[in-house]
């Protein structure tokens, strides 16, 4: 990349943060000035407890549906196939 091409991308970006820093403080005066401001966080020294459900067997992890399912449909077939060959 030549050294203007990279001033270009280094402007956009500044002007990408300027919008960005106006927009966040327009809408942060709105709020306050309707007097929504986002709600503040209660402090509680409460530990929330978190359910781990419990782990599963091997033999859960492989097993196949028995049946087929309804909400299964197949749209289109679709294959891939990488080779070295330019189309």
């Amino acid at each position: 990349m030549t050294k203007y091409e990279i001033m270009v991308i280094a402007a956009a970006a500044l002007v990408f943060v300027l919008i960005n820093i106006i927009m966040w403080t327009i809408i942060a005066h709105k709020e306050r000035r309707s007097g929504k401001a986002p709600a503040q966080v209660p402090q509680s020294t409460e530990v929330p407890t978190v359910r781990i459900p419990p782990p599963m067997s091997t033999e859960e992890l492989f097993v196949r549906p028995k049946e087929k399912r309804s909400d299964f449909v197949i749209q289109e077939s679709i294959t891939f196939t990488h080779t070295d060959e330019n189309l």
